[in-house]
């Protein structure tokens, strides 16, 4: 997905893929950790993006490869 960044509005790339069930897992229960210590309670909006993760990057994008 193109996105546009800052001012110059910089041409970039999107790139969001699912990650891992043990990596989601640790990263629930460090957040639920954090909110508890914080007296908070995460919605469960924010619980599931916690199951991707995200990178935007200006590089090209190979030749036979997915846009």
């Amino acid at each position: 997905m193109k996105v546009y960044l800052g001012e110059a509005r910089i041409c970039s790339r999107l790139i969001a893929y699912r990650t891992p069930e043990h990596i989601i897992n640790d990263r629930r229960r460090k957040a639920k950790r954090s909110a508890q210590r914080k007296g908070k309670t995460l919605s469960r909006e924010y619980l599931e993006w916690l199951d991707y993760s995200f990178f935007i990057t200006n590089v090209e994008t190979k030749p036979g490869r997915r846009k």
